[in-house]
């Protein structure tokens, strides 16, 4: 997996505000209580990514977490894959999310890098 970085440099998988176009529609769920030190999107008022149709037309369902670095003034810096849910569309579907929608579906001040989660399951 790949990072871009504004300098042009590359690591691990991570994407840059508004380097990336969006996904179809979602349904995301809740399981447990995030691990000490994650948080869930749906905690830090974080709009559910897209659910994508492939995925749910394959079964595929899975736990993302990402973590957000941002700057002072609670503006995305970057969006980096923490651990990956082992499928590549619900990964993207959740830096595709956040790099395009971050910080206007967000309704809660966050640290300068958080870790958050995503789930994706399948009613």
């Amino acid at each position: 997996m790949e990072k871009v970085l504004k300098d042009g440099h590359k690591g691990r998988t991570q994407i840059e505000k508004g380097s990336v176009p969006t996904s179809p529609s979602n349904t995301s769920g809740s399981l447990a209580p995030a691990p000490v030190g994650i948080k869930d999107g749906a905690e830090l008022g974080i709009a559910p990514p897209p659910y994508p149709e492939d995925s749910r037309l394959e079964g595929e369902e899975g736990t993302v977490i990402v973590l957000l670095s941002l700057d002072s003034e609670n503006k995305l810096v970057s969006v980096e894959l923490d651990q990956s849910s082992t499928y590549s569309r619900l990964d993207r579907s959740v830096l595709q999310h956040i790099s395009k929608n971050f910080p206007v579906s967000v309704t809660k001040k966050i640290e300068l890098q958080t870790k958050v989660r995503f789930h994706f399951k399948l009613k």
